[in-house]
C-alpha cells in the first residue's frame, strides 16, 4: 500500500490493489479531535505534510497548521495526539517552545512532546525502535516511547552558526545550522539524511545533509 496526504484537504489517503481509501480526516474539514475512526465525532487533522508508517504498522502523520504529532493505530480504529500542543510559533530562534534552550543532547528538561510547540513540522520518518523523527523549522527532533522529546541535530538555541544557516559540517550535529528543513528520512545504518531548501525567505540553500549514526 502507498500511504500519502492531502494537505488541502486535511486527509491521509491509502492507495493499495488499484482502489483509493481514506484512512483519516474529512475533505475540506480541519481540526484536532481525536478519537474512533468512523465514530462521533469524527476525528479530523489540520494541513497534514508527512506521512510515515512505524515498524508496529501504526501511522504517524506530521501537521504544518495544526502545530501537533498524530497517530493512527495499527488496526487504523483510533486516531491520537503523540506529540504538540496545538500552539504555534514565529519563524525564526529559537524553536522549540519560546525557551532559549541550549542544544546539547538529552532530554529537554524532561519536557513532554504532548506540551511543545510543533508548528510547521514538514517531515518525519520512524525507526525500527518505535521513535519518532521530526524535522521542524531548524531542527531534528525525536519522540521516543517516553514521550519525551529530544534533539537530534540543530542549533537551538541561536549561538554559534545561528539556527538558520547551513554551516558545521564534519562538527557536532548540535551546533550545525540545518538551514529550513524540508525532509528527514532514516538510511539503513541508522544515520539521519536531512534537505534543506534556504536559509531565509531570501536566501537560497539546497542542500542534503547526513548526521551520522
Amino acid at each position: 500500500s502507498i500511504y500519502f496526504t492531502e494537505p488541502g484537504a486535511h486527509r491521509v489517503r491509502r492507495l493499495t490493489g488499484g482502489a483509493l481509501w481514506t484512512v483519516v480526516g474529512t475533505y475540506g474539514s480541519s481540526g484536532s479531535q481525536d478519537g474512533d475512526l468512523g465514530g462521533a465525532p469524527t476525528p479530523t487533522l489540520n494541513h497534514p505534510w508527512d506521512v510515515a508508517v512505524g515498524p508496529d504498522n501504526a501511522l504517524y502523520i506530521a501537521e504544518f497548521n495544526g502545530a501537533r504529532i498524530r497517530k493512527v493505530d495499527a488496526a487504523r480504529t483510533q486516531l491520537t495526539t503523540i506529540g504538540g500542543d496545538g500552539s504555534t510559533s514565529s519563524w525564526n530562534c529559537p524553536f522549540v517552545d519560546g525557551t532559549n534552550w541550549t542544544a546539547t543532547q538529552g532530554a529537554y528538561g524532561a519536557k513532554l512532546a504532548s506540551g511543545i510547540r510543533m508548528s510547521e513540522s514538514v517531515a518525519l520518518d520512524v525507526a525500527a525502535d518505535g521513535t519518532v523523527l521530526v524535522a521542524r523549522k531548524n531542527g531534528i527532533f525525536s519522540i521516543g516511547a517516553d514521550g519525551v522529546l529530544r534533539l537530534v541535530a540543530g542549533n537551538a538555541d541561536g549561538t554559534g552558526p545561528g539556527c538558520q544557516s547551513t554551516v558545521g559540517d564534519g562538527g557536532s550535529a548540535f551546533d550545525a545550522g540545518l538551514g529550513v528543513l524540508t525532509d528527514v528520512t532514516i538510511g539503513p545504518d541508522g544515520s539521519l539524511y536531512a534537505s534543506n531548501d534556504k536559509i531565509s525567505f531570501w536566501a537560497a540553500s539546497g542542500r542534503i545533509r547526513r548526521i551520522s549514526a
